[in-house]
């Protein structure tokens, strides 16, 4: 199985996330550590069902991969929404984070169902997932100053809250065009993603990570071994 560099940016990004999690458990590891376990999961098992559908010619390798990549949008922005509920301590506004969530998986559900179906790629549940996420997300960002967050982790909180920002608003196009991308010139489609994807997923995996760190130690003299668990807000 051929593991690229930017899967690698991600287990290792997984691996620090865990390891704050076990050491110093906060609300925000709580909901980001299994969120990266499972992407890791999800990648791998991708490739998986790819190379025995080139083994087999089964389509129902391809089949598998379509609905676990359709059921990880629902856990992907769910758990990215809740994110930044946590980030923020946002309780007076949970009720947002809830009905985003709801929105999500209905979309998601009817569209595996009814419009796009198992057998292609739903880029439609993408567009519409960040869409959501990227509307509370920025609109929390503007009301940044109005949330009550310790000094020590306002710049890990702006670094989470930019991640999600950027990274989803640099895929948004490839999933709004995807279906003209990829079947016009698939070949010259494939190298643009992956150059463009693959440089912004340098770069979100790497600021996790970092924001990680700085958010679990940040304010914490005794750092690198185990406490009890707070929610670091």
């Amino acid at each position: 199985m051929n593991i690229d560099s930017r899967n690698w940016f991600e287990i290792v990004s997984a691996i620090v996330v865990l390891y704050c999690w076990l050491v110093r458990p906060t609300s925000v590891t709580r909901v980001l550590a299994p969120l990266l376990l499972i992407s890791v999961c999800v990648e791998l098992s991708s490739k998986l069902l790819l190379i025995e559908y080139y083994k087999t010619h089964n389509k129902n390798f391809i089949t598998a991969k379509l609905v676990m990549y359709s059921l990880f949008n629902i856990i992907k922005f769910c758990c990215s929404l809740f994110l930044v509920f946590f980030l923020l301590n946002d309780k007076k506004n949970i009720a947002t984070y809830v009905k985003g969530s709801c929105l999500v998986i209905g979309f998601v559900v009817l569209n595996l169902i009814f419009f796009q179906g198992y057998y292609v790629y739903n880029n439609y549940s993408n567009c519409f997932g960040i869409l959501v996420l990227i509307a509370i997300t920025l609109y929390k960002l503007i009301n940044f100053e109005n949330f009550k967050i310790i000094q020590s982790n306002r710049t890990p909180v702006m670094i989470y809250l930019f991640l999600i920002v950027f990274f989803y608003t640099i895929n948004f196009p490839f999933f709004v065009f995807y279906q003209q991308m990829f079947t016009e010139d698939q070949q010259r489609g494939v190298v643009i993603y992956r150059s463009i994807n693959g440089s912004a997923n340098y770069i979100f995996y790497a600021g996790l990570a970092l924001a990680t760190i700085l958010f679990t130690f940040g304010n914490n003299s005794t750092r690198f071994f185990k406490s009890k668990a707070i929610s670091n807000i």
